[in-house]
């Protein structure tokens, strides 16, 4: 899943190729969770997740969500995933999320928020490695096909040519 949202925020950025206008931003994302009291926890009742989305978008204005997404729902949790324009605004949330009391109209309850920053979903080296070992239709013998090797096409040569200054 691709989410392609414009820049707002260039604090961050590192520039790639400033002549093509390319560059990297770093992600900031954190995980709200919002645990049910076990009183709440009726079988068929449920809360409305638009409320509680709504309810952590007022919290932390005035930064705003890139996305916000729910994650899991289960009985005794709501776990949601927000991405913000930068880790400053990511921290900064955090101290205004992470246990805070919050009040929703529908249940008339007040549930605490638990806020962290988020893991990144990419694979650790080992991960990485034993998916590449392992596939049958991969042969780490042939190249291309190893772990290590990454294909791009089409970049500029002169990011390649050593420039050297006398």
């Amino acid at each position: 899943m691709s989410n392609i949202a414009q820049c707002k925020d260039f604090s961050e950025r590192v520039d790639l190729c400033e002549s093509l206008h390319m560059y990297l931003k770093p992600i900031a994302r954190i995980n709200i969770s919002v645990p049910i009291p076990p009183t709440m926890r009726v079988a068929g009742a449920t809360m409305s997740t638009w409320e509680i989305m709504d309810k952590i978008r007022e919290l932390i204005l005035p930064d705003e969500f890139v996305f916000l997404r729910l994650l899991k729902t289960a009985g005794e949790l709501y776990r949601f995933e927000g991405e913000l324009e930068s880790k400053v605004a990511a921290r900064s949330c955090l101290t205004r999320l992470d246990n805070t009391l919050i009040r929703i109209e529908s249940t008339g309850h007040e549930f605490r928020l638990r806020a962290a920053d988020a893991k990144l979903p990419y694979p650790t080296r080992t991960e990485w490695e034993t998916f590449f070992r392992e596939s049958k239709s991969m042969n780490e013998t042939k190249p291309g096909e190893r772990a290590d090797t990454v294909h791009i096409e089409g970049l500029p040569i002169r990011w390649f040519q050593v420039i050297t200054a006398f």
